[in-house]
């Protein structure tokens, strides 16, 4: 059984727009989706305004998660690398981090070691990622991130890196969403 939650469910517009950083090393990405890379102002939204209004609207205990699929799933590792202290709780479900020829993997150990200096950090947090059967661009910086949070993971993280190579990115969001929530 789980303990009792409040789903706030919140609906992209353009997901390349709100899910996505800037992409600096890929002229495709910036020619294919010219409106991409504003993950930031939707970071900003989620924390002036939804998280707010749920804390007004509802009986909560102030711990708190979220959980993204796909390009959600890279939104979801780029918050926890970028503003860790947004979250208690990050599942990231077979996440894009072929974005920007794997630009998040990256800076993975420099955004880490900021958060390790960071005195704003919260304590205790959880980080869930599970990947599908893929390709090695997809592959390739998932298992990159994950490394990289094995071998510097903050104090106080709680992290799982579960491989479902019997999933493909098409169905593999139930059961690690399943999975996350169990966690």
């Amino acid at each position: 059984s789980f303990r009792e939650m409040i789903v706030v469910g919140i609906a992209t517009k353009d997901r390349r727009r709100e899910l996505t950083f800037p992409a600096t090393s890929d002229e495709t990405l910036r020619k294919e989706y010219p409106t991409h890379g504003e993950s930031a102002k939707f970071r900003a939204f989620i924390a002036s305004e939804v998280k707010p209004w749920v804390e007004r609207s509802y009986r909560t205990d102030g711990h708190d998660a979220v959980i993204g699929e796909s390009l959600a799933g890279l939104f979801i590792v780029e918050t926890f690398l970028k503003q860790p202290d947004l979250f208690d709780g990050y599942a990231a479900i077979d996440p894009s981090l072929w974005w920007d020829n794997g630009a998040l993997a990256i800076q993975a150990r420099g955004l880490l070691a900021a958060q390790s200096s960071s005195e704003r950090t919260r304590g205790e947090r959880a980080l869930y990622m599970a990947v599908a059967q893929g390709a090695p661009a997809m592959r390739v910086p998932q298992a990159a991130v994950a490394n990289t949070l094995k071998s510097v993971a903050p104090a106080g993280l709680s992290f799982t890196y579960e491989v479902m190579d019997d999933e493909q990115h098409s169905t593999i969001y139930h059961r690690a969403a399943l999975m996350a929530l169990r966690k």
